[in-house]
């Protein structure tokens, strides 16, 4: 994933998926997106992208990192013809993730969790997030 970086802390950054080095401004973003990380649907399927797309976006990584299944394969007409995130046939993943998963991958960007559920959710039980902030603070 050339969209996946590991900072000096061990944070995961989230770069996006444009063509260019800049980030373009609203009237240019719908040319600016790379056509294969629409067509992989690592791009929210709203327009114009909003804060949340990001965690659709972190929605479709984990969701392949959990599975080992491309999201794509697994959702081929798109995501809106699934009533339900459609997990493989055959893959165990814990109760929490799907939960975290299934809040992330709504498709309807109001629907979707927001920062707040996300760090609430039992997927992430074992996490200090005031360490996680604290040590963000240190490395910027």
């Amino acid at each position: 994933m050339d969209n996946l970086l590991l900072g000096p802390e061990g944070q995961l950054l989230l770069t996006y998926f444009y063509r260019k080095e800049r980030f373009p401004d609203a009237a240019t973003l719908a040319t600016e997106l790379r056509p294969e990380a629409v067509q992989q649907l690592y791009v929210a399927p709203e327009r114009p992208l909003q804060p949340c797309s990001d965690y659709w976006s972190i929605g479709v990584i984990l969701f392949e990192m959990l599975t080992r299944r491309s999201f794509l394969a697994c959702h081929p007409a798109g995501v809106f013809c699934y009533l339900d995130v459609q997990y493989p046939d055959a893959v165990d993943i814990s109760d929490e993730a799907r939960q975290l998963l299934d809040g992330l991958l709504q498709p309807l960007p109001e629907n979707r969790f927001d920062f707040k559920e996300i760090i609430a959710s039992a997927f992430f039980h074992t996490i200090d997030w005031s360490e996680v902030k604290r040590r963000g603070q240190q490395s910027a």
